[in-house]
């Protein structure tokens, strides 16, 4: 399988991972072996050698040495990289999993084990046995861990010694009987993800950002976000998926405009690794109006390689973003100018109390967060008498006005619901603002995105409005633009 993937590869020389996986007690066998050789240094007054490798460290630095010999493109790193060849190494044999073995833990650890079993249980959503759960090599090492300096290891051990021969008598039927029988050995080879970060337009109002399916495996909406991006490059990196990891998410029915989303498109086991002139081109033929992007309704630029630090540092700054939104809105009443210029635009680090919105109550928490409303401006005011636009035959439209509402809020602020109240759950409300007349929500767009550290950009995000034809600039409702 090494030699598979390393005669695929195109870089000339590739950073590769060694990753070894023993049984348990190959760990208890190997803890015991050095407690022994400490016991009989002190007791022949020998000095302590210091640091002693175990088992698992010697092998895979003898690995280690021996990959690069027969493949020359490869080296080792010390730590992961992206694209970087992972080689996992799994050994397992019959005899690993002895009852002596998991007898030697309890007597090895009798204090340690409950502690590191029982958060093991916590994980898992099923109870299972601590007998079990033994041969487990990473509950095995939390118990070793947990077991340095123990009062009990050194009576501990001389248990185990009894009990199991430590070192191996010649004497014992069964204590080399286990090395006529090989281990069983896996080898499982692939490639660190890659991340490539950008952001990302997306111009249409039937399509999610990831793959939405409801019940009955039935998709909502167009080829998502994800799937446009992901197309090219998991067709030219031959990769086997591709997850797209984005700074918040904009409802499938509002687009997303001005300078774009910050997202990064995690690239799993990749055979091809690009350069800066290959993202270019590959951000060239995301934006190409081909396959899943045929009607050209997502635009990536800015498109960059990154790494999974990344992650964490979007999803910090998620919290503390700025978003500038617009959106149609339409109010019933009498309304003038003045009234949206003094209620609306006058109000300045607005403090809004939003219940979870019914529409996520079923995913979300019921709690009330505060947001803030920054600034509001209202345009393209369009006052409607009664029978004047919009009338069914033999009926009139009700006394209202349309506007164009420009926000700039704090991160998570939920713009549906700020407009319409939501039955009363954010408090105060558009309505509420106009002196308690009705407001609904007839369209809406992302016009902008300021991450945490881009400060200087805030003022240019006033300019992305423009970038993108100032947002929303009218709704259509029964063939009627609005």
């Amino acid at each position: 399988m090494v030699a598979e993937h390393s005669n695929n590869l195109v870089e000339r020389k590739v950073p590769f991972i060694l990753g070894v996986s023993l049984p348990g007690s190959v760990a208890i066998r190997d803890r015991a072996a050095l407690e022994w050789v400490a016991c009989e240094q002190q007791t022949g007054g020998h000095q302590d050698p210091g640091r002693r490798l175990d088992v698992k460290e010697i092998l895979k630095a003898v690995l280690e040495s021996c990959l690069p010999k027969h493949y020359p493109c490869l080296y080792a790193a010390s730590t992961p990289s992206p694209g970087a060849l992972r080689v996992d190494l799994s050994f397992w044999h019959a005899g690993a999993d002895e009852a002596d073995y998991h007898q030697g833990v309890r007597i090895l650890m009798p204090n340690a084990t409950g502690k590191a079993f029982n958060r093991t249980r916590k994980r898992r959503r099923h109870e299972e046995s601590n007998q079990e759960n033994l041969c487990n090599a990473t509950v095995v090492a939390r118990v070793l861990q947990a077991a340095t300096g123990d009062p009990d290891v050194r009576s501990g051990l001389a248990v185990f010694f009894a009990r199991n021969l430590m070192p191996p008598s010649t004497h014992s039927p069964t204590a080399y009987a286990a090395l006529e029988t090989p281990a069983v050995s896996s080898v499982q080879v692939t490639r660190e993800a890659i991340f490539l970060a950008g952001r990302y337009l997306k111009l249409s109002r039937e399509m999610p950002q990831t793959l939405w399916v409801v019940e009955g495996g039935r998709r909502k909406g167009k080829a998502s976000v994800e799937e446009v991006v992901a197309e090219p490059v998991l067709d030219w990196t031959s990769a086997t998926s591709a997850v797209l990891i984005g700074s918040g998410r904009e409802d499938m029915d509002v687009r997303m405009l001005g300078s774009g989303r910050p997202f990064l498109l995690r690239v799993n086991d990749p055979r091809r690794i690009p350069g800066r002139e290959e993202v270019a081109g590959l951000e060239a033929a995301i934006n190409q109006t081909t396959g899943l992007n045929s009607e050209g309704d997502v635009r990536v630029h800015g498109l960059r390689l990154s790494d999974k630090h990344e992650v964490k540092a979007m999803h910090a700054g998620a919290t503390e973003k700025v978003k500038m939104y617009s959106c149609r809105v339409w109010v019933g009443g009498r309304v003038d100018r003045a009234l949206l210029a003094t209620s609306l635009e006058g109000s300045k680090e607005l403090v809004v109390a939003q219940k979870t919105p019914i529409r996520v109550l079923h995913r979300r928490a019921l709690l009330t967060r505060p947001k803030v409303i920054h600034e509001m401006r209202c345009t393209d005011v369009k006052v409607v008498e009664g029978g004047e636009e919009g009338g069914e035959e033999g009926g009139e439209m009700a006394v209202g006005m349309y506007f164009t509402l420009h926000l700039r809020t704090s991160a998570g602020t939920y713009i549906k619901e700020f407009v319409h109240g939501d039955m009363g759950r954010t408090k105060p409300s558009v309505g509420d603002l106009l002196g308690g007349l009705e407001a609904d929500l007839l369209a809406l767009d992302v016009t902008g995105i300021v991450m945490e550290g881009e400060e200087g950009e805030r003022e240019e995000g006033k300019e992305q409005e423009e970038e993108a034809g100032g947002g929303v600039k009218g709704a259509e409702i029964n063939g009627i633009v609005v």
